[in-house]
């Protein structure tokens, strides 16, 4: 009799397609026992639905949407919650909000708390310093950051019109001001590489941006002539899919984030299992400075420096040491 499982991570699989064990963290911190102030509930980063990111190379951002309370199943999900770390493991702040979506690295040490129709900048005990309207008064906005601005002190504001338009508001100084408006194809408005989903690049170096071509990493320079970075598929022939984080200062390093599926059949037994493939890369030799490899539904990032990843699964964040 033939069985047939879903199985999410199996780990005698994992071990059968993984190239090597992965590297120790320097620090585990678990932050499911993390109580939302003023609340009986408790952090929920569920597998998922939840991201980590750095603020700077100490402190870190882990935030869920769609959060439920374990503690209470009665109180309605949340639009998200968060939780503010350190890399010791001390928690510095919590929240639970109805507002807003996503969380990003916002402005002069802010933390931005995207929501419907406007961003508020976030100090880090996550209290609003600042709300930022979504440009022409759209339902969602994202914020970008101006590459080698004075303590991140210019950032711009888009909002997608449709596929072929973004509209978007360029802000400085603190409080931050609008100083001026643009509209262009969907892309990031400082580097312009086109930005969204699938088609994501990035600016590694003057000249030549890197990108995902179905699962490979592969770089293009000024005259559009590709170059693998990797010759490995990161998703697997039954497809997944990558993104991708740069460094903010030199040696720019790069680190790519890819999920993908394996189906594993022996006549008997058949499953289909997640993996991730996360990879630091020196950009400047297109060389592995550090592979980490593990089951699926992970959110990785690197820190500004490059010196550092953060990895987020089951909530658990787990600290690596790059060099």
């Amino acid at each position: 009799m033939k069985i047939t499982a879903l199985v999410c991570s199996l780990s005698f699989l994992l071990t059968l397609f993984s190239p090597a064990q992965p590297p120790k963290s320097f620090k585990t911190i678990d932050l499911n026992k993390a109580k939302i102030a003023g609340s009986t509930c408790q952090i929920n980063l569920q597998d998922g639905l939840s991201s980590v990111i750095w603020l700077d190379e100490q402190h870190l951002v882990a935030s869920s949407f769609s959060a439920r309370c374990s503690s209470a199943p009665s109180i309605p999900p949340a639009a998200a919650e968060a939780v503010v770390f350190d890399i010791t493991g001390s928690v510095q702040a919590t929240d639970r909000r109805s507002g807003t979506m996503f969380f990003s690295k916002g402005p002069r040490g802010t933390i931005a708390a995207l929501g419907s129709g406007e961003i508020e900048l976030l100090d880090a005990q996550l209290h609003r310093q600042q709300t930022i309207e979504c440009p022409n008064s759209s339902k969602g906005c994202g914020i970008t950051l101006a590459p080698n601005s004075t303590f991140d002190s210019e950032f711009a504001v888009c909002s997608t019109i449709d596929q072929q338009e973004q509209v978007c508001d360029f802000y400085s100084g603190w409080p931050a001001v609008t100083f001026r408006q643009a509209k262009s194809q969907p892309e990031n408005p400082y580097s312009h590489l086109v930005n969204s989903g699938l088609h994501t690049s990035w600016q590694v170096a003057s000249g030549e941006t890197w990108f995902f071509n179905n699962g490979r990493l592969t770089a293009s320079d000024a005259n559009k002539v590709f170059s693998p970075v990797s010759s490995e598929d990161f998703v697997g022939k039954e497809g997944g899919g990558c993104d991708g984080h740069l460094s903010e200062v030199e040696p720019r390093r790069f680190l790519a984030v890819c999920t993908g599926t394996h189906w594993y059949s022996d006549g008997m037994f058949d499953a289909i299992f997640g993996f991730s493939r996360v990879v630091l890369f020196d950009v400047s030799t297109r060389s592995v400075i550090k592979r980490i490899d593990g089951p699926a539904y992970v959110s990785a990032s690197l820190s500004p420096s490059g010196k550092r990843v953060a990895i987020l699964k089951g909530g658990k964040v787990r600290l690596y040491e790059a060099d």
